[in-house]
């Protein structure tokens, strides 16, 4: 309702079809949807893009990491996956798993698999969230203990799923 247009009847035309057609609380729902998708895929193929050819450090997992836990936040499940798993392979191929981030990438790719319903994925998510927890099950800290909540919540979704 705060948009203008250069010709007041344009304006008034415009505004007349949305009230009549789909209201504007579900236009502005409908553009939002689409920025959001579009954002997620662009931010996700730029951060790929920009990992590509090039020798991968912790920094760079991180990132990908990081870029994955925004696009979650966004709801974009599926985008947030791929950027997680990216970021999980690469603490992986640099034997960092015990690190914050990697634990980070690992609790936020099994919400993402729980959210968008991929409960296949849950399984295979929760063994590797066994594993790290098995290797840091000396270590007390938050990160742990958010961990094996994040577990425990990925052990909830495939129950309630197989029930």
């Amino acid at each position: 309702r705060k948009a203008d247009a250069s010709v007041l009847e344009d304006k008034l035309r415009i505004f007349q079809q949305i009230e009549t057609g789909p209201g504007f609380q579900e236009l502005n729902a409908a553009v939002t949807s689409y920025v959001r998708k579009w954002f997620a895929e662009a931010t996700k193929a730029s951060v790929l893009q920009k990992l590509m050819g090039k020798t991968l450090g912790e920094c760079d997992a991180w990132l990908c990491c990081r870029t994955g836990r925004y696009v979650l936040n966004l709801q974009m499940y599926l985008c947030a996956e791929a950027l997680l798993n990216a970021s999980v392979r690469m603490y992986r191929n640099l034997n960092m798993l015990s690190s914050d981030g990697y634990a980070l990438a690992l609790r936020c790719r099994l919400l993402a698999a729980i959210q968008s319903g991929y409960l296949d994925s849950v399984g295979a998510y929760c063994t590797d969230m066994d594993e790290f927890l098995e290797r840091v099950a000396t270590d007390d800290t938050v990160e742990t203990a958010a961990s094996l909540g994040y577990l425990s919540f990925g052990r909830y979704a495939l129950h309630d799923h197989a029930a």
